[in-house]
């Protein structure tokens, strides 16, 4: 299993939320996630407003992180 970064992005214009895997980094397990995570917030949340905070005209009001796993199988690599 392989852990990404997600981020649940939320725009006052739009019904849903969309997310949005944050593919700069990937984790071996959920742990290593949430500790880069905890150690790198301000640096992450910095970029996601630089990225996301107006897109296609629509405002950004809220986002959150989470550590996603996904199962890869050797097919797909």
């Amino acid at each position: 299993m392989i852990w990404y970064l997600t981020v649940m992005l939320t725009y006052a214009e739009l019904d849903s939320s969309r997310l949005t895997k944050w593919q700069e980094h990937s984790f071996d397990d959920d742990q290593a996630c949430h500790l880069f995570l905890n150690n790198n917030k301000v640096i992450l949340v910095d970029s996601l407003l630089e990225k996301f905070r107006n897109i296609d005209g629509n405002t950004l009001t809220n986002f959150e992180f989470y550590c996603h796993g996904e199962t890869i199988l050797l097919q797909d690599v």
